[in-house]
């Protein structure tokens, strides 16, 4: 008799397990939830565009990189190399007919070098699509990424620097938008084995 009633029981769990997964299944081709597959898209992923032709060249490995105008970009130490008042620009086709633009120019002075620079990213018109209305619903959209920065970057000794870059990035898609503050903070230091540099980089550090 026991064993009569551990194989029903058996039996009932087994067919409650298959019809769980059945409904599960139907649902999920009758009703799907539409945008639910979107769950974890991250925000300003712009900010990791290479702007810096030689920077790209090299696959990002840019941190120890000699100073130039795109050490505002690339490691904000290395800007302290610089040792004339230095201007550098780059325009980007990117995929999907994005545009991005990139300026910057730095300031060498008695106290540290200064630094500025600007970027943006714009996506153009985009259509306006819906779940019933896939070819677009005559509407358009942008997507727009602006970045403001100021660097700051002093050589301590010969052999050690450090820069600090604190800039506002403000997001725009569609009617929606969002800024915030973010911050790098880079150090290098130059051995005496021959050209062997070494350097840390903290880099987009800020609020939510």
């Amino acid at each position: 008799m026991l064993d009569q009633s551990f194989l029903y029981l058996h039996m009932r769990i087994t067919l409650f397990c298959l019809l769980n997964l059945l409904y599960l299944g139907l649902t999920a081709q009758l009703f799907p939830e539409l945008g639910a597959q979107r769950a974890g898209i991250s925000a300003l992923t712009f900010l990791k565009i290479e702007v810096s032709p030689r920077s790209a060249a090299l696959g990002s490995a840019n941190i120890c990189l000699t100073g130039d105008a795109y050490s505002t970009y690339t490691s904000p130490a290395t800007a302290a190399e610089v040792e004339t008042f230095s201007v550098a620009t780059s325009n980007t086709f990117w995929v999907a007919d994005m545009n991005y633009s990139f300026l910057s120019a730095i300031m060498p002075s008695r106290i540290g070098n200064f630094g500025v620079s600007l970027s943006a990213l714009n996506s153009g018109p985009m259509d306006v699509r819906t779940t019933f209305q896939p070819f677009g619903t005559g509407e358009k959209f942008y997507a727009n990424y602006y970045t403001a920065a100021f660097t700051y970057s002093q050589q301590l000794t010969e052999q050690f620097s450090y820069g600090l870059t604190a800039k506002y990035v403000h997001e725009q898609l569609a009617e929606f938008s969002s800024g915030t503050a973010m911050f790098d903070l880079a150090f290098l230091y130059q051995t005496d084995i021959k050209e062997l540099r070494f350097a840390v980089m903290v880099q987009s550090f800020g609020l939510n």
